[in-house]
């Protein structure tokens, strides 16, 4: 029997073409993953190479093919207008999923609500300003208040110390006693409650000190699984992971490499990023010393990258006899979906602790 055209024609038209299509990319996607599965069997029998190079290669290979599944698609803009209004319908009715708050309700009200998933946060000062006791700070907010878990990698100080900085923040007792151990007998009571409301918290905490993107995405991923979700991620800090990355470039090329990969990683993953980054000396030399967007140390690409870059100033670092002593200023230089302004917050640096100020209301 010869092949009837129209016959052929009625058929095919009568076949779902959406269906045939995800038919057809379900079995590419298949032939992918087995491609992957042969190409990391190959990495196991390579003596030579070192484990935890071919653990990264063997995760990246099998990431790359969900990747594909879900960017394959173009999607047509009415879809995309569908999606973006009923997301404003629901903003408007209260519905929506809310931002993550910060714990700090004037920050919160500059971002919009507090941090957004899919976006990348940068929070830069000089040392010894205190961006990462205001880290620790929003996790501890971010855990507590959202009863979400967050992922910290720490590469400058490690966890024993990030976990102490943590205590005396809920204890109420100095840094430097818990640093010597040198407590009264009324502070164990105080310690011990600490110890116990923290162990509830669903922080996790990293201090690989060269961490590279692969290891921290599936980290981030392992989190979310067994814990529905991640509230917030920081890298404590951009400038420390960039040195662990390939030597042939300059580190202005390292620190651009590495925000453009948490920025990837807030999309894929959705969740909210938190950088922190060093600024330059140029900060010193000039007379106002609150930091501007090209104080940012090595790579103008974190500040293309970033959704949102928050400068930490606390004038009593620059001038010992400043009237604002105890007061940080948290400067919203960039925001790409909202309003750039300045927020103050209390620093109290024995328990390297944010406050929000004290509102004053009229009635």
């Amino acid at each position: 029997m010869k092949n009837n055209p129209s016959a052929i024609s009625r058929t095919v038209s009568a076949i779902n073409i959406d269906a045939l299509a995800e038919l057809v990319m379900e079995k590419y996607h298949r032939r992918q993953l087995i491609k992957a599965a042969n190409e990391i069997l190959h990495l196991g029998y390579e003596t030579e190479t070192e484990l935890p190079l071919i653990l990264d290669a063997a995760e990246q290979k099998v990431f790359s093919v969900t990747q594909q599944r879900s960017h394959d698609d173009l999607i047509h803009i009415s879809d995309c207008l569908v999606d973006a209004y009923q997301e404003i319908e629901s903003r408007h009715a209260g519905t929506s999923s809310p931002a993550i708050s910060t714990g700090f309700y004037d920050l919160d009200g500059l971002l919009g609500g507090g941090f957004r998933p899919k976006r990348l946060y940068i929070l830069a000062a000089r040392p010894s300003v205190g961006k990462s006791a205001l880290a620790g700070n929003l996790a501890l907010n971010v855990a507590q208040s959202q009863r979400l878990p967050v992922a910290v990698f720490s590469l400058e100080m490690s966890r024993e110390e990030y976990v102490q900085r943590f205590l005396s923040s809920e204890s109420g007792i100095e840094n430097s006693l818990l640093e010597t151990g040198r407590l009264s007998n009324n502070q164990w009571q105080p310690l011990s409650q600490a110890v116990a409301q923290l162990s509830e918290q669903g922080i996790f905490i990293n201090d690989n000190s060269c961490p590279t993107m692969n290891e921290i995405r599936s980290l981030v991923r392992k989190i979310s699984a067994t814990h529905g979700g991640v509230g917030l991620v920081i890298v404590d800090y951009l400038q420390l992971m960039a040195e662990g990355t390939d030597s042939k470039m300059n580190m202005t090329q390292r620190v651009g490499q590495i925000s453009r990969g948490l920025k990837k990683l807030a999309k894929d993953l959705d969740v909210p990023v938190l950088a922190l980054s060093q600024l330059s000396r140029e900060v010193e030399h000039r007379n106002d010393k609150r930091p501007i967007l090209s104080d940012l140390r090595d790579s103008g690409a974190v500040e293309q990258d970033s959704d949102v870059v928050i400068m930490l100033y606390r004038d009593e670092v620059h001038n010992p006899d400043s009237p604002d002593r105890g007061i940080s200023e948290l400067i919203v230089r960039k925001q790409r979906n909202g309003p750039t302004g300045t927020v103050k917050l209390l620093f109290d640096n024995q328990f390297t602790k944010f406050k929000n100020l004290v509102r004053h209301r009229q009635f």
